[in-house]
């Protein structure tokens, strides 16, 4: 008897998506292999819910009670009552025995003691005592008894009334799904919680003073009660680190301390990290945030203030960093530190997260999604047959195989997969006998299969087989790419060039531009020449900026001060020349690059 956290029928389920046929059929069977009888349940037929009033609202029976057929013929008139639920999510469901006839039978008259603390308990004895004249005794502790009871009744039901009036209310709401019903469903819920609780504190005040008061009186019971409360609160023993068991007081001084000592104490850590936060803040600058330390009107760092809250190794790194475009709002982007970064962004944070989240079996698969209590269909996608697990979305799928096949890769995969276990071992084993490129193409492969599948998922959009080979094509070849250029590594913006000036068309103007990085100033330095179709000198302009970017952001930052330039002048018509080829690629490429350097570009494309 409980919560079985499953279904026998899809009619024991109101909203969401279905529940897995799979899953309902091994339910079946489980009961039917264990020769159990399911109760069946009087009242309202779902014992959980979730999100009542809203359009995502979902209702189940997963509690239940099963018994056997020895059991029954013992009890054949018990029955499974489906009750309110104060606060949980899930209802009481309530196993009687046998019938209850409903009959109130009138009790012997008790006292009881905490009575004696309410104030209303005089005036009760008297008017009782008093009641009639001239009679004898007994009839008068008759008379008493009988006002006491019904007003001690009163008393007990003060709450109980109410909390009983609000069940019976939310039994008849509790099959309506119209926003009238439910609205008033929820406030009574939110009523009877209220009650409960006032309830519960009415009776601990009153247990309170009843203790405070026995404690005054040094009894017994309070010694009995004081000396179970000691027993319990006794330390006996403690584990040590290694697993040892210790009992001795001394023992367990040290346990504890070393215990604290280690959770609160200073431990071990990374001095790249120290470095990183060197500086204290100084009283009075708590409140202060990175746009204080800027003039924003000539878009420069403070440097005075800035040396006065920071350390010097600090202030070092906070004036390489370069402020442009402070006229704009704020927007995401990638850090982009150097070039080895952009292969992390591309390959490592896309491609190579999938097959590691795959081989540790936290893929977000519709098996894995089902074992979290995620509501969804288990088949795949594509095929709609069989079950999506890690190896059927890589490996089992037909269309899958095919993208394996076009990338060349099948011939390597097809006899591990045929032998292998599971994906995991398959993946495993792959990636250790691979040669260096063929495991992050296989990689690669992983990553576009997985995107194609969420495409499908979530987008309803299905890729051809070539598309996916194509995406998967391309990332290896980024990937290719720029480990090149990171083993050859990049050459300084300052160099000494032997080249031709080339004049432009006849009628237009060139406008040659220059980055020079001054890295122990933490610097750089823009030139901008312009000369007509003749070679003759028109106007040119140096500008200084701080901050000490990467080479080819300082050649785009270039290009940016060359358009802000030439569109005071009033010049549109203007050819402008780089000696940074990066930037020129760059710059006829694909727009929309979520780094540093692509979003100087994308600002250069706008102005």
């Amino acid at each position: 008897m409980g919560d079985f956290n499953d279904l026998t029928t899809q009619s024991e389920k109101l909203g969401g998506a279905n529940h897995p046929e799979w899953l309902l059929q091994g339910f079946r069977e489980t009961i039917l292999h264990c020769q159990v009888i399911d109760l069946p349940l009087e009242g309202y037929q779902y014992t959980w819910s979730r999100g009542k009033g809203t359009p995502r609202a979902v209702e189940e029976r997963l509690d239940r009670s099963m018994v056997t057929q020895g059991w029954l013929d013992i009890y054949p008139h018990s029955r499974l009552r489906n009750a309110i639920a104060c606060k949980s999510d899930h209802s009481p469901i309530i196993l009687c025995l046998s019938h209850h006839n409903n009959k109130h039978f009138l009790g012997n008259f008790k006292f009881e003691n905490a009575w004696l603390h309410e104030p209303d308990l005089a005036d009760i004895v008297q008017a009782g005592w008093n009641k009639e004249d001239q009679v004898d005794v007994m009839k008068r502790i008759a008379s008493c008894t009988e006002d006491m009871n019904l007003w001690g009744r009163k008393l007990r039901s003060k709450y109980r009334v109410a909390i009983s009036d609000c069940k019976q209310r939310m039994e008849e709401l509790r099959g309506c799904h119209d926003t009238d019903s439910i609205q008033r469903y929820n406030m009574l819920h939110d009523k009877m919680n209220c009650l409960i609780m006032q309830e519960e504190a009415f009776w601990k005040q009153r247990a309170k003073v009843f203790w405070l008061r026995e404690v005054d009186g040094n009894t017994r019971f309070f010694h009995a009660m004081a000396n179970a409360r000691k027993k319990r609160n006794v330390i006996t023993a403690l584990t040590d680190e290694d697993d040892r068991t210790v009992e001795h007081q001394a023992g367990l001084c040290d346990v504890a301390k070393g215990y604290f000592n280690n959770l609160f104490g200073a431990s071990d850590c990374d001095p790249s990290l120290i470095s990183h936060v060197s500086s204290t803040c100084p009283r009075g600058g708590e409140d202060l945030t990175v746009a204080d330390f800027i003039d924003a009107s000539r878009g420069h760092w403070k440097v005075d203030m800035i040396r006065s809250f920071f350390s010097a190794a600090d202030v070092n790194r906070i004036l390489s960093i370069h402020l442009s475009r402070l006229d704009r709002e704020d927007s995401l982007i990638w850090k982009l530190r150097g070039l080895e970064d952009f292969m992390e962004v591309k390959s490592a944070q896309l491609c190579q997260i999938v097959p590691v989240e795959a081989t540790a079996g936290c893929l977000p698969t519709r098996m894995n999604l089902q074992r979290k209590g995620v509501s969804c269909p288990a088949t795949c996608a594509f095929c709609e047959s069989a079950l999506e697990n890690e190896w059927h979305v890589f490996f089992g799928c037909m269309d899958n195989i095919a993208c394996w096949q076009k990338v060349g890769m099948w011939q390597l995969l097809e006899q591990p997969v045929s032998v292998s276990e599971g994906f995991q071992e398959t993946s495993f084993f792959l990636l250790s006998s691979l040669q260096y490129n063929m495991k992050h193409k296989f990689a690669m492969v992983l990553w576009s299969l997985w995107k194609q599948r969420n495409e499908k998922v979530w987008e309803g959009v299905q890729r051809a087989t070539s598309e996916v080979v194509t995406r998967a094509q391309e990332a290896f070849t980024d990937w290719n790419c720029v480990k090149s250029c990171g083993e050859v590594g990049i050459t300084s913006v300052v160099t000494s060039h032997n080249f031709c000036w080339f004049p432009p068309q006849a009628g237009r103007v060139k406008c040659n531009v220059d980055a020079a990085l001054f890295a122990d100033q933490n610097g750089f330095g823009v030139g901008l020449c312009l000369r007509d179709d003749k070679g003759q000198y028109i106007k040119s302009k140096v500008l200084y900026h701080h901050g000490s970017p990467p080479p080819r952001e300082a050649e785009a930052l270039g290009l940016l001060d060359a358009l802000s330039w030439l569109g005071e002048l009033g010049m549109l018509e203007v050819d402008i020349e780089l000696d940074c080829k990066e930037v020129v690629d760059a710059l006829h490429g694909e727009a929309g690059s979520l780094n540093e350097f692509g979003d100087i570009l994308n600002t250069c494309r706008g102005s």
